[in-house]
């Protein structure tokens, strides 16, 4: 994790992510890559079609482990078929791997035997 700059968030084109940021929390600090990480599924779960917007949704983070940060996502969607609910669910977490290296963050992946 590490605080990310303006001039950084400018490059990435996220500078609204910031300022949507500092208007909810009403502060006026630096920010972690993490966290405008987490900022950037929410705007992409806010602008999916499939996720209801009437309803609450919200990327946050879990407390650190040994095997890193987890992140979880809370949202409710228009969608009934378990089928189509699957893909969605596919395509939101393919669009979070994605973005990590955007952000300077890695997936943590164990190995389990079963």
């Amino acid at each position: 994790i590490k605080e990310v700059s303006i001039d950084y968030l400018k490059k990435l084109n996220l500078i609204h992510l910031l300022e949507r940021y500092h208007a909810t929390k009403n502060i006026n600090r630096m920010i972690t890559n993490i966290e405008i990480f987490r900022l950037s599924i929410e705007d992409y779960l806010r602008q999916n079609e499939f996720i209801r917007q009437d309803e609450d949704l919200i990327v946050y983070q879990l407390a650190p482990t040994i095997n890193g940060i987890p992140i979880q996502i809370y949202t409710f969607t228009t969608l009934t078929s378990s089928l189509q609910f699957k893909h969605l669910q596919s395509q939101i977490v393919a669009y979070a791997i994605i973005k990590l290296r955007e952000f300077e963050l890695v997936a943590f992946q164990t190995n389990t035997t079963e």
